[in-house]
């Protein structure tokens, strides 16, 4: 997907905008990078590892942050100013109420009902259900929890589960979820740099469908 990205995503672009700033030493790009992926990094291992509560973790980088980089006064008020925007307070509040509304109509209970009455091949099923859950609710415990424990008889093999099978619904569903027009991720995102949703699309829709392809590959590859 890496590689993909990087096709699409520089694919036109000017060669001296790709080589910005040459002068600099690799290694100084290198630690630029690091830098930038630190305070991501020990969030993670503060989660995972140490189990220290995700707010807790955030609340503790971003101050330390803050006084590394001694910010001034009048950018913090700037940060929260941004933090608390209308438009994102309610852009979050739709998303999650459309889906409690999904969960609550039953809508997506029904469609997986109507996909067990069709009788669909067993690939085909691990695509769509996790797919179509992940599409409506952009959410990725969503699409885990409602499909997956309907999905796991048919990922059973000798009474194991089979790792290919289970990979193509998660990248099913995660594909479903990145194309999502209510993912969080992709509206805050759009929001920020001030972009048109539309307008990204087109480069989603490249990218996108290598996701379960990679899955039929690691099935056919077994």
């Amino acid at each position: 997907m890496l590689v993909v990205g990087w096709f699409v995503a520089f694919w036109g672009v000017p060669k001296f905008l790709k080589n910005a700033e040459s002068d600099k030493h690799p290694v100084q790009h290198l630690i630029a990078l690091l830098e930038g992926l630190l305070p991501i990094g020990i969030i993670i291992f503060a989660v995972l590892f140490l189990n220290v509560p995700l707010i807790f973790s955030l609340l503790v980088v971003v101050l330390t942050q803050l006084f590394v980089y001694k910010a001034k006064t009048i950018h913090i008020l700037s940060y929260i100013k941004e933090a608390f925007s209308l438009n994102i307070i309610f852009l979050i509040y739709g998303v999650m109420l459309f889906k409690n509304m999904l969960e609550a109509s039953g809508a997506v209970t029904q469609m997986i009902s109507f996909l067990a009455v069709m009788k669909l091949p067993i690939l085909a099923v691990l695509f769509v259900l996790p797919f179509v859950v992940g599409l409506l609710t952009g959410i990725t415990q969503a699409f885990v929890g409602v499909t997956f424990p309907l999905l796991i008889p048919l990922i059973m093999v000798h009474g194991m589960v089979d790792l290919p099978l289970l990979s193509f619904a998660y990248m099913s569903g995660y594909a479903g979820v990145l194309l999502s027009p209510v993912h969080l991720c992709y509206l805050l995102t759009c929001e920020y740099f001030n972009t048109d949703i539309n307008r990204v699309y087109k480069y989603l829709l490249l990218t996108t469908p290598a996701i379960p392809l990679i899955g039929v590959l690691l099935i056919k590859l077994r």
